[in-house]
């Protein structure tokens, strides 16, 4: 799979002499609408599939009880809420781009969420409305239920043909509330809707002990999805043929790159992916055997390490999940070969530049040919 620039990387590259042309360059039928709609009425479309705010690429509740109530408590009171962003899919459905966890937080009130626990939410520590405390929708005169339903919001429709770039970059500028996303769960965002076969494996994945231990990823990191992330970059770096494609970018631009173009490899990567998902596995435990020989040995452990050597190894078109102890061997003796490389380690800064480390990658696969 050969990952190439698009649309928008070629606009970083212009110059104030040819920024005139930059809307030719982003010529994708991007169409925007604004409505205004009832809690009441997206509460339906939401129960009719209409909707879809994708907790597989956000961390369901963020808010605290005390700010969702705090959200309901504004709505009775008629302070501006924020605009909420939808883009429109091919087959015209909804998906929250910036709004989850006000909608999350409306529908939950209504009893209508799909995570049930989460429903009849009662409100707390209200400051105004002190009578609706302890309070849940149903417990408050049927007038008001009908208020808070009638109550409106402005949506913002956003189509687009270039969807799933652009999809990801609305997504990352517009996610206003609440703590922000980490940069995995929005390339969640976007792989739950083009390949979530593979996104549900990478998370699968990041609860494998093998994965957690050579990793070793603090729990903050984990709630920011670290651990998805490290195993997607190995995914990408397993499947990147050719050194001379790896653009003057940083090692996670590239990795995001590989998600946003997924959609025009899917039946490719589906061919072969649980292959590639083998392969991975197969060399994160040999990392794993060699680190613990020698613990105080940290390069092993590097972000840039690890991708040259799934590089190096994806070089070698081996069956994974037929593999011999010899080929195991073989492979191994080449990671010691490459983690003794004085040339490897001659720039021992390790900044995640391609451009700066990219030698790295050739001389992974040199060393995984045998050619060094």
């Amino acid at each position: 799979m050969t990952i190439k620039p698009n649309t928008l990387d070629d606009i970083k590259e212009m110059t104030l002499e040819n920024f005139s042309s930059i809307t030719d360059k982003l010529n994708i039928d991007f169409f925007r609408r604004q409505i205004d709609v009832s809690f009441g009425e997206l509460s339906r479309l939401y129960v009719d599939g209409e909707i879809n705010i994708a907790p597989e690429y956000q961390r369901f509740f963020r808010w605290s009880q005390e700010q969702r109530s705090k959200f309901i408590e504004s709505i009775y009171l008629n302070i501006p809420i924020p605009t909420i962003f939808l883009a429109e899919n091919k087959d015209q459905k909804w998906e929250v781009i910036d709004g989850v966890q006000r909608l999350s937080t409306v529908f939950a009130f209504l009893g209508v969420l799909k995570e049930k626990k989460e429903n009849n939410l009662k409100l707390k520590n209200l400051a105004v409305i002190k009578m609706l405390n302890d309070k849940t929708l149903k417990d408050i005169p049927e007038d008001m239920q009908r208020t808070f339903k009638r109550s409106t919001i402005r949506i913002e429709i956003i189509k687009t043909s270039n969807a799933d770039y652009m999809k990801y970059e609305l997504f990352k500028r517009l996610n206003t509330t609440g703590e922000p996303l980490s940069l995995q769960e929005i390339r969640n965002c976007i792989l739950s809707q083009t390949n979530n076969d593979l996104n549900k494996k990478i998370i699968t994945m990041a609860q494998d002990e093998l994965f957690i231990n050579f990793f070793r990823v603090t729990n903050a990191k984990k709630k920011k999805k670290e651990l998805e992330s490290l195993i997607l970059g190995c995914i990408a770096f397993s499947l990147i043929k050719d050194s001379s494609k790896v653009y003057d970018v940083s090692i996670e631009d590239l990795v995001t790159e590989f998600i946003v173009q997924m959609p025009n490899h899917n039946n490719e990567f589906n061919e072969y992916n649980d292959k590639v998902l083998s392969q991975i596995k197969c060399v994160i435990k040999l990392l794993t055997e060699i680190r613990d020989t020698d613990e105080k040995n940290k390069k092993i452990k590097s972000k840039f390490f690890v991708y040259s050597v799934m590089y190096g190894v994806s070089t070698l078109h081996i069956e994974f999940d037929k593999i011999t102890k010899d080929t195991e061997k073989s492979i191994k003796d080449k990671i010691e070969k490459l983690l003794n490389s004085k040339d490897y380690f001659s720039n021992n800064s390790f900044v995640f530049s391609l451009k700066r480390n990219g030698n790295k990658f050739k001389i992974a696969q040199q060393v995984f040919s045998n050619e060094r």
